[in-house]
């Protein structure tokens, strides 16, 4: 019901979005190359007009995904002004520093680069006031009697009165509630939250054909599930829309997904998110970013591979069985940091175990090489898992992957934290890391998971580095 009609209407305004936004950019060179030199606007040439036509294609590509990330089109239509531009400042500046960065790997010049920022200044402020208005036209209209929805809601329960209170908040979608139906006659008559209650479940018939309504919401305890099939049936004939609740079991954290496997409708009870857009881009970001750091950073490799095969005899790499997406099995890659034959002699240091729970963590081990104890206080030792990105196998923020044998002796609430692909960093990463208990570990890898977004991720990214560089808790 609600869904189908937001995800309708994001799915419009990022299109009309990135349609607006690449006219804009485009009128704005204009306008300023106009203001800054008039000579220049006309010794402009078609080679300069067709490097600005493709320039200016992913900055507004990358300005609708942000938009996207942040949220920008949930509930737009109540978003105050304040909200909105709070949303056109931050994906201006992420679309500047995008843009940034862009110019210098392709080596823009000065000029031309400084002349797109202020493209996309401007750009941004004509975002703000195109977003302002169109909120302001939205509110008008969702108020307007001739757009109303008339609603029936089948059910007077706790769940239902939540369901009106939703309805009356956002009145900006466009629901007018014309009374409920429960089925205990000796309710009709009487009000829930100021509406009235109709009649019974046998009475449906009758209401439909009396009242007017566009829609039938069936917010229903489990034990009516047998009782209202027919009424949906009524419903149905009469070609009124219906929905009915999916928070049919008091499930803590999985949220109800509506699937169609082949003509078959079911509701899926997802524990992570299902934002198909979002997770593409971050699947990208992992493939791209993953690309470029292994190719700049291969000097470094080598070096640090002549070292660690100078000071120990054994392979450069050390390779370890961990437990990935939903406990799938994955080789992780690491600099070796220890001596030879190291991981067996395990179970004798078990005394010295640092931390809580399954995992083992000790300060002082005696197993380090002294160019080891370096790799690991500065994380450089981690810098082979971008193998793992670019295999799809990890992501570059995710929660950090356990070895097998420390995986299995989880328990089973904990055990979520491999719902989501496990990453380079985390929350418990810029958190302190192995000063953290693992119970904390673990409820920081669960907000991450329950809180995700690609905001999220991008602001872990930019934590990593000062963490990485003080080493704190880090050994």
């Amino acid at each position: 019901m609600v869904y189908k009609k937001e995800n309708f209407f994001k799915q419009l305004m990022t299109a009309v979005d990135f349609f607006f936004l690449y006219i804009t950019l485009f009128f704005s060179y204009f306008l300023t190359l106009k203001a800054v030199n008039f000579s220049d606007f006309k010794k402009m040439s078609s080679v300069d007009l067709n490097q600005i036509c493709l320039i200016l294609i992913p900055v507004a590509a990358f300005w609708v995904i942000c938009l996207r990330a942040i949220k920008a089109y949930s509930s737009f239509r109540r978003k105050s002004g304040r909200d909105i531009l709070k949303d056109a400042l931050i994906t201006t500046s992420l679309s500047i520093g995008f843009f940034s960065i862009l110019a210098f790997l392709l080596r823009f010049s000065h000029d031309l680069w400084m002349h797109i920022i202020c493209i996309i200044f401007l750009s941004g402020m004509i975002l703000f006031f195109q977003k302002f208005f169109f909120s302001y036209v939205f509110k008008i209209l969702s108020h307007a009697t001739q757009n109303q929805i008339h609603l029936l809601i089948v059910g007077t329960g706790k769940r239902a009165q939540k369901f009106i209170s939703l309805i009356e908040k956002h009145g900006e979608w466009g629901y007018k509630i014309i009374g409920c139906i429960d089925d205990v006659p000796g309710k009709v008559g009487t009000l829930i939250k100021s509406y009235p209650i109709l009649g019974c479940l046998d009475d449906l018939p009758d209401i439909l054909d009396r009242e007017t309504i566009d829609e039938a919401a069936f917010i229903v305890p489990r034990n009516w599930l047998a009782k209202i099939e027919d009424s949906i049936l009524e419903c149905e004939i009469r070609g009124i829309k219906t929905t009915l609740a999916a928070d049919i079991f008091n499930l803590r954290f999985a949220r109800p997904v509506v699937a169609d496997f082949d003509g078959l409708p079911t509701i899926q009870y997802a524990t992570t998110t299902e934002d198909m857009l979002q997770l593409f881009v971050k699947q990208t970001m992992d493939l791209f970013i993953s690309t470029f750091l292994i190719i700049l950073l291969f000097p470094f490799y080598v070096l640090i591979a002549i070292i660690i095969k100078l000071e120990s005899r054994g392979p450069v790499f050390f390779m370890q069985k961990r437990a990935g997406l939903n406990g799938k099995e994955f080789n992780m890659f690491k600099f070796r940091t220890m001596f030879e034959g190291s991981e067996e002699q395990r179970d004798s240091f078990l005394d010295s175990n640092e931390m809580d729970g399954p995992v083992f963590k000790m300060k002082d081990d005696p197993r380090l090489t002294r160019f080891g104890k370096l790799l690991r206080k500065t994380s450089l030792d981690e810098f082979p898992q971008l193998i793992n990105v670019f295999k799809g196998e990890m992501s570059l923020v995710g929660p950090r992957p356990l070895p097998l044998c420390e995986a299995s002796e989880c328990r089973s609430w904990q055990k979520r934290r491999t719902s989501m692909k496990p990453g380079m960093t985390c929350i418990w990463q810029v958190s302190g890391r192995n000063n953290i208990s693992f119970k904390n570990w673990v409820k920081m890898d669960l907000e991450y998971i329950d809180c995700w977004s690609l905001l999220l991720d991008i602001k872990i990214l930019l934590q990593t580095i000062p963490a990485v560089f003080r080493g704190h808790g880090a050994y």
